[in-house]
Formats: structure tokens, sequence, C-alpha cells
């Protein structure tokens, strides 16, 4: 069976090993491999599977399509780290931290949020925090 992040290429070359020394019929070999690939190729694969004819096919098929499929998911996961799922909608109020202080309400600030063009500007309560460097405190007030 492939591993969920196994390489096609890597799978197959183990794949035609051990076909070859289990002596598996070559009729059988099309949908031995097919049964044993990972759900995301076999769900990529299956529309152009009944097309298939040869195992070189259904090898060059899914070696196309797994590494289109890893080409996506790497670019998902660029995706996931430049924009974290935790970060707040933007017209929502966002606490402000800084590694050496919490949150201090002492400057509250009202910050201009719109969310599109032509649409009323919508005014949200901000809180500054308070910095220990005083030429950074000013430029912050």
């Amino acid at each position: 069976m492939m591993k969920p992040l196994e390489a096609f290429t890597d799978f197959q070359t183990q794949f035609l090993h051990l076909a070859g020394q289990a002596k598996i019929p070559a009729d059988d070999l099309v949908p031995n491999l097919f049964d044993k690939l990972t759900v995301d190729l076999q769900q990529a694969v299956l529309p152009t599977y009944p097309n298939l004819q040869t195992l070189k096919e259904l090898m060059q098929q899914c070696q196309a399509l797994d590494q289109g499929l890893q080409r996506i998911k790497a670019r998902t996961e660029r995706m996931k780290a430049k924009n974290p799922t935790n970060r707040p909608a933007p017209n929502q109020i966002a606490p402000v931290r800084t590694a050496t202080s919490p949150v201090s309400s002492a400057n509250p600030t009202y910050v201009n949020r719109s969310t599109r063009k032509g649409t009323p500007t919508a005014l949200t309560l901000q809180k500054r925090p308070p910095y220990n460097n005083p030429p950074q405190q000013a430029l912050s007030n």
C-alpha cells in the first residue's frame, strides 16, 4: 500500500519489485496498482482510469498527478504559513500585544476599518500597548 506522504516514484519502484517477486500476472498489475494507491491519488486517476490500457500508461498518469498534488499541497502549506487561521477578521477588534508587555487600556484609540469601497466605514476601539522606549511610546500615542 502506498503511504500517505510517499512519493509515487518511490512507491512505483517498490511495487514493481514486490510484484516481480510475487510473480503477479501482467493482467492483474493495473487493477492491483490502482487498489494500492492513496485515496487522493485514486480520486485523481479515476476519471481517466477506464481509458488507461497498460500498466505503463497508468504509472505515467499517476506520476504526473502525484507531482501535481504535491505542488498543490506545498502551495497550500505556504499559504497557511503566510495566513494563519487564527487571525481576526479585518473588521474585528484585535488585541495588540508586545513581547514585553500585555495590552493596556491606558491609551485607547479609534481605528477606521472599512470593509469595502463605497460602504460606510466602521470605527472600532483598539487599545494601544505601552512601550518602555519613550520615542516609541510617543510614536504610538
